[in-house]
């Protein structure tokens, strides 16, 4: 019985997202419709509103209101996304630059443990036809090289990112201005 009750549930579900999107088409059209038509008077109300506002209060206090009403639509329409976007950019910059930094970091590391790895089990391979235990030696090889090779590749990347500090030129002339 149970499973009847699940299939009522995804079925209602469906039924109710199906219901909504049908909505969503078949009312958006006359939405659009009802903007379009109210645009135009809203426009015309606004610019004879402007002209009322210009006669009561005069022309240069109209002029800094109407400067101020472009300047606040002008941040709500194109100031508020470029600041979402430039910080979302930042973000993705961010993202791929530590995504970068965590690759670099872990290839100069595998890669000196995969070559100590490979030399560890060759020399476990010789060691093992020599005293014809090779079942323990290559595996003890392999890890022990591995191991080896991937903190000489942490030691090295440590090293190739030591900064010394540069001091200048110590026989560059010094130029002495006459006081």
């Amino acid at each position: 019985m149970e499973n009847v009750h699940n299939t009522e549930r995804i079925l209602r579900k469906v039924a109710i997202m199906t219901l909504i999107g049908f909505l969503a088409v078949v009312l958006s059209g006359p939405l659009i419709a009802a903007a379009a038509a109210v645009l135009p008077f809203a426009i015309v109300g606004a610019l004879i509103y402007v002209f009322i506002k210009a006669l009561i209060l005069g022309p240069y206090l109209v002029g800094k209101i109407i400067g101020e009403t472009f300047r606040g639509i002008w941040f709500v329409v194109i100031g508020i996304p470029a600041r979402i976007l430039g910080t979302t950019g930042k973000g993705i910059g961010f993202a791929l630059n530590t995504v970068w930094s965590v690759l670099a970091f872990a290839l100069s590391i595998a890669f000196p443990a995969l070559i100590g790895g490979a030399i560890g089990a060759l020399l476990g391979v010789i060691g093992g036809i020599e005293h014809a235990d090779a079942d323990m030696r290559v595996p003890a090889g392999l890890l022990i090289g591995a191991a080896i090779g991937a903190v000489a590749g942490f030691l090295l990347r440590q090293k190739s990112q030591t900064r010394h500090p540069v001091l200048g030129n110590a026989h560059a002339p010094q130029t002495v201005v006459p006081a």
